[in-house]
């Protein structure tokens, strides 16, 4: 999913076929063009075969550059609304945060602030896969793949690599 571009790189057509599937009636601007499926609802839009989420578009149009590090967050947790004022500039931390305590996200340790050894879920400490929304502890991967890397010396491959051969023949 690429970067909103900025506004001087939309062509009049491209802005025509942007407005024209936002709903501005009430609070919330609706998007009625094409959206992600399962946990990842945001609107998304095809700029010359780039695919954008609409709501990081439509914000740089009318209100400028997404500060470099942040991320959108939806005041209304409605992820397809694109009414500028309903996004807040957030860390991913406080992305997290917010998910958590309103209760929402993906499975059912969505809500949780430490993983299952204890470690905290920062957004630094956290990866979260983005076909599923589920997070992981980046302080247990490193020491699954660290076990893994010991285990599996140099002189453990070759040794599995002479079996293997010697079955072979």
């Amino acid at each position: 999913m690429s970067k909103a571009p900025q506004d001087s790189t939309l062509s009049p057509s491209d802005h025509a076929r942007l407005w024209r599937r936002v709903d501005k009636s009430d609070g919330c601007w609706i998007w009625n063009g094409a959206r992600g499926k399962g946990y990842d609802t945001y609107g998304r839009f095809n700029l010359r075969g780039r695919i954008i989420r609409v709501h990081r578009l439509i914000y740089e149009i009318l209100i400028g550059p997404i500060p470099e590090g942040l991320q959108l967050r939806h005041r209304c947790d409605i992820p397809y609304c694109v009414a500028p004022w309903h996004l807040i500039p957030s860390t991913g931390a406080e992305n997290m945060r917010d998910m958590a305590e309103k209760g929402r996200g993906a499975g059912r340790f969505s809500g949780a602030t430490h993983c299952i050894k204890g470690h905290e879920l920062t957004s630094e400490n956290t990866y979260i896969f983005p076909s599923n929304g589920t997070r992981r502890c980046l302080t247990c991967k490193r020491a699954k793949q660290a076990e893994w890397n010991r285990s599996h010396t140099w002189a453990d491959r070759m040794a599995r690599e002479r079996e293997r051969r010697a079955k072979a023949v």
